[in-house]
């Protein structure tokens, strides 16, 4: 059996948010699918570590599914899990049917999630995004690169602020 410790500090850190203030969360998995996550199967830990992720968050939490290459690709907007752990497996357990262009636009699939989260503008939740990637920003739009961390930085003293998850894969080659 495989494990995948990167993984672990994510969902423990959503998991005691959640326990901590007995609320449920809103949760953005913004998943780099870049060729550059094919080196040293990143992008197939990343996807067995999504499914471990789906397994230990509750059903009551809404999380939502977000893919960059170029851009970024919502491909599951945001909902309880009961309704959407399906389909956002249905995409990890079919690789071949994600969007795979030539470049890393990191702060635009960020972008992506605090758009969902934006939209449900739930102050009575833990929100969050879980950003699985390997760091290679190479052509998010100059509006997100200086945009995104503004966004996370706002309101961050607030309990219902986005708390951003970093999981990085590879070893930085």
């Amino acid at each position: 059996e495989r494990h995948y410790p990167s993984l672990r500090p994510a969902v423990e850190g959503v998991k005691n948010a959640c326990s901590i203030l007995r609320k449920e969360a809103n949760i953005m998995l913004v998943l780099d699918v870049s060729p550059s996550m094919d080196n040293q199967d990143k992008l197939q830990n990343a996807l067995d570590g999504v499914r471990i992720f789906l397994d230990e968050i509750r059903d009551v939490d809404r999380v939502g599914f977000v893919v960059f290459d170029s851009s970024s690709h919502l491909l599951v907007p945001i909902d309880t899990l009961a309704k959407t752990r399906s389909k956002i497996l249905n995409f990890v357990n079919n690789p071949d049917s994600l969007p795979r262009n030539n470049s890393t636009a990191i702060y635009d699939g960020v972008a992506a999630g605090l758009d969902e989260l934006d939209r449900l503008n739930d102050h009575s939740h833990i929100n969050a995004i879980v950003l699985l990637t390997d760091g290679q920003d190479n052509s998010s739009s100059t509006s997100n690169k200086r945009n995104v961390p503004n966004r996370l930085r706002k309101d961050r003293d607030q309990l219902w602020a986005v708390k951003l998850f970093p999981i990085a894969y590879g070893s930085g080659e």
